[in-house]
């Protein structure tokens, strides 16, 4: 279990990393795509980077969906971890986020399409994730916090998008979920047909949320507090790139 524990810490801090990067976008109003105004003198290099590697979503969101199947799947190991409860506090919120603020730094429309694909796509594990691990999600009273809270709204409100969208493909489809041959366009354009009423439900849950998303909420970062883990994340990545032959680290 000790080396499962050190997973889920790597875990637990890239997803927060992330939330911090999408939280910044989000509140500098800034698009991944605009990199010349976050990147001035890297410019050139990202221009001639495959716009597919900058700014293609869809293996994000595949890796974030992946990891919820995993931990449903390894639930009787993981859910009754406390280790665990970072990594799902911060898979719930990096969602949330960017769900209800995806539109603000996503590069297209089409890559916050790609989101809600997948959140309809895999409701069923959402609703089995929100199960298995309750426990992590809604505490009792003497052991909640306000991350455990806000946890809570965030699964709340990812479980409502998914809900609404289920129902606005099954209005479509005569009272059927997602088939099996269903093209993300064809739910896209259904999702679309709808999207006053998803907005309404993301509104609710800004309402809710409030200023839980600021920078200024984040907890700040002690370099005292994580140098020894740091120092375990940087021979795990040389130990990774000796074994991928990188050139330098023979």
């Amino acid at each position: 279990m000790g080396q499962d524990t050190a997973d889920l810490t790597f875990l637990s801090l890239l997803l927060s990393i992330l939330t911090r990067l999408f939280t910044f976008l989000t509140i500098t109003r800034t698009k991944l795509g605009e990199y010349r105004k976050i990147f001035p003198f890297q410019h050139q290099v990202l221009a001639n980077t495959s716009s597919n590697t900058v700014h293609n979503y869809t293996y994000l969101w595949s890796s974030l969906f992946n990891l919820l199947r995993f931990l449903t799947s390894h639930a009787a190991i993981f859910a009754s971890t406390q280790s665990s409860t970072n990594v799902v506090h911060n898979l719930a919120a990096l969602l949330s986020l960017s769900l209800s603020a995806g539109e603000t730094f996503l590069p297209s429309a089409a890559a916050y399409d790609d989101l809600l694909y997948k959140i309809i796509e895999s409701a069923d594990i959402l609703t089995r994730f929100n199960e298995l691990y309750s426990t992590h999600l809604t505490p009792d009273s003497s052991s909640s916090t306000p991350q455990s809270s806000a946890a809570k709204a965030d699964m709340t409100f990812i479980l409502a998008v998914s809900g609404y969208c289920q129902n606005l493909v099954k209005e479509a489809n005569g009272g059927k979920g997602l088939g099996a041959g269903a093209g993300i366009k064809e739910v896209n354009r259904v999702i679309r047909s709808g999207y006053d009423g998803l907005q309404m439900v993301v509104e609710e849950h800004r309402k809710e949320v409030g200023g839980a998303r600021q920078l200024s909420a984040l907890e700040g970062y002690r370099e005292g507090e994580w140098r020894s883990l740091m120092k375990r994340v940087a021979r795990v990545v040389v130990v990774d790139a000796r074994a991928s032959g990188m050139a330098g680290l023979s």
